[in-house]
Parts: structure tokens; C-alpha cells; sequence
């Protein structure tokens, strides 16, 4: 099993067929989005960030896309985050994460918080500083122990119905030790080392 960033369009396409079956196929959502005559699913923002995947066997088997504010125009995401609020330095710091999502044979082998420390790396190194993202009632738990917190609460998702609206303070060690967060490993690990300053 490894986990890659995706830069090619052919990894792009792979994934692509990867959330047409997840999400089409299997829980029978954005519909709109299925291209059903090339069985692929694109999200908009699917180019416009670091999209990390895992592939075992040649095959996509877990995605992960986060896109950073300040290089993407993120719509009514903004507002749906609650994003432009003063106690963030948005776009500059700020970050949104979607797509987090394995194989239903994988789901309890530790793989989707693999994907989400390779994101979590990746932004640290970025200078980002909040992360948003929102879930469904099953996997509230989830977010929690990486180091979430609810942020707008439960609101209505126009794709996924009742969702929690969470944010990641992403350097916020007190916080993410509190919780045994498997952030915090990674964290203490860059304490020392100076974090690449983005353009």
C-alpha cells in the first residue's frame, strides 16, 4: 500500500472512476456529477489543490482532496465554513478537506487516518492553519479524535443532508494532545524544523 500525491491526468482519471464508484455507485450521490457514459465522478475543485490517494495492487483504493483558500475560489464553501470570520487569517491560513474516502473493504484498517496524516503533513508544511470540513452523523467520532471540533454545528449540506461543519486548528499541540490526535507525532516532529514559508 502506498499513499502519492496525484500529478498526472491519468491518476486524476483513475480517482475520478474511483469516487464514481464510492459515491455514485455505492451511496448513490452526486448524481449530477457522474459522468455515467465514462464512469467518472470530477469535483470541480479536483485540480486546485493537493489531492493525496492510496493505491494497492495498482488499483485507487482511498482519496483525499484539501484546497487551499488563497489558490482556489471556493464559493459558496466560504460562507458554508463561515471562512471569512476574523478569527482566521483566511485565505492566507485557511484550508478545506473533502473527498476523505476508502474502499468499503478497508474501512477499518487504519487507511483513511493514513490519507488524513499525509494531508495534514503536507498543509503544515504550507503554512496552513485551519482546516474545514464536514461529515455525517457515522463519522463525527472520527473527526473528533484526529482533533476537529465543531465550528457552525449541524447544518444542511445541499449533497449530503445533515452534516457537522468542523474545523482543525492545525497547530494547536494542547488541543490535539488533549484528544490523542495522531497529528500531534507529526506536529512535534516539524516543532524544530522551519516551515516552508508559501508564496
Amino acid at each position: 500500500m502506498q499513499i502519492r500525491q496525484a500529478t498526472t491526468p491519468q491518476e486524476l482519471f483513475a480517482i475520478r472512476r474511483f469516487w464514481y464508484d464510492v459515491y455514485f455507485l455505492e451511496m448513490g450521490r452526486l448524481e449530477s456529477q457522474a459522468d455515467q457514459r465514462k464512469k467518472q465522478l470530477a469535483d470541480p475543485l479536483d485540480q486546485s489543490g493537493p489531492l493525496h490517494y492510496a493505491v494497492r495492487d495498482g488499483q485507487v483504493v482511498g482519496t483525499v482532496l484539501t484546497i487551499y483558500a488563497r489558490d482556489a475560489d471556493l464559493g459558496a464553501y466560504e460562507d458554508f465554513y463561515g471562512m471569512n470570520s476574523d478569527q482566521w487569517n483566511h485565505p492566507a491560513e485557511t484550508s478545506m478537506t473533502t473527498k476523505l474516502m476508502v474502499v468499503p473493504s478497508l474501512r477499518k484498517s487504519g487507511l483513511a487516518v493514513k490519507l488524513a496524516l499525509a494531508t495534514y503533513e503536507y498543509a503544515l508544511l504550507q503554512g496552513i492553519q485551519q482546516n474545514f470540513i464536514d461529515c455525517n452523523a457515522h463519522l463525527h467520532s472520527f473527526f473528533l479524535r484526529l482533533g476537529y471540533v465543531e465550528h457552525r454545528g449541524w447544518v444542511h449540506h445541499k449533497d449530503f443532508g445533515e452534516v457537522c461543519s468542523m474545523v482543525l486548528n492545525v497547530s494547536d499541540r494542547k488541543h490535539l494532545k488533549r484528544v490523542k490526535s495522531p497529528f500531534v507525532r507529526i506536529l512535534d516532529a516539524h516543532s524544530t524544523t522551519p516551515i516552508a514559508q508559501y508564496a
